[in-house]
């Protein structure tokens, strides 16, 4: 009988501070989480990323270019390199269809992400950069998934067990930005 209330009591006290751990980052809350029992996987393959240009047109752009932008806005090293960047759809906890780009450096160290609306009506495989970017940095990090970014609800970094620096843009014109990125050899 003991045995049976020791083992309860130590479960309590074990639930109890997993949900304190899984808690205690306030920020986390606020993370819009994508689904995990979507099928397909939430990674979108063969999609396009561009903006809009002065001419309303979609201007397509590689992935050199979206890290040069993410190093341009958020002050990165040069020497920063992203060799895995993903683009992501999913639905939100609240049933809103949500679509990003994201990466981590390759030395861990960096979590970037930004939002995407998707253009050119179903199936065309093309997404807007929309406006919202996120940066996540942390070196105490750099060998697990903490501070990982997330721009999809304002910029929220997972919880670390280090320090984490945050940044945030909001970009008005994508088409002024890449353009500038361009001229000075960004991206080619």
């Amino acid at each position: 009988m003991k045995k049976n209330i020791i083992k309860a009591v130590l479960s309590l006290v074990l639930f109890a501070g997993i949900f304190y751990a899984c808690s205690e980052n306030s920020d986390e809350k606020e993370t819009i989480k994508l689904k995990s029992d979507m099928t397909p996987s939430p990674v979108i393959d063969n999609a396009t990323i561009g903006y809009l240009g002065n001419d309303g047109n979609f201007t397509p752009i590689n992935q050199a270019l979206l890290v040069g932008y993410w190093k341009y806005k958020h002050n990165l090293p040069e020497d920063t390199t992203f060799s895995n960047v993903q683009i992501l759809g999913g639905t939100s906890e609240n049933g809103t269809a949500i679509y990003v780009v994201t990466g981590r450096s390759d030395n861990g160290v960096v979590s970037a992400t930004s939002v995407l609306k998707p253009f050119g009506g179903a199936g065309s495989g093309m997404y807007l950069m929309q406006g919202s970017t996120c940066t996540c940095t942390s070196v105490s990090c750099a060998s697990d998934t903490g501070c990982q970014a997330s721009a999809t609800n304002g910029c929220v970094c997972s919880s670390c067990s280090g320090d984490c620096k945050k940044i945030s843009t909001v970009e008005t014109s994508f088409a002024r930005v890449f353009a500038y990125l361009k001229s000075i050899g960004v991206g080619k």
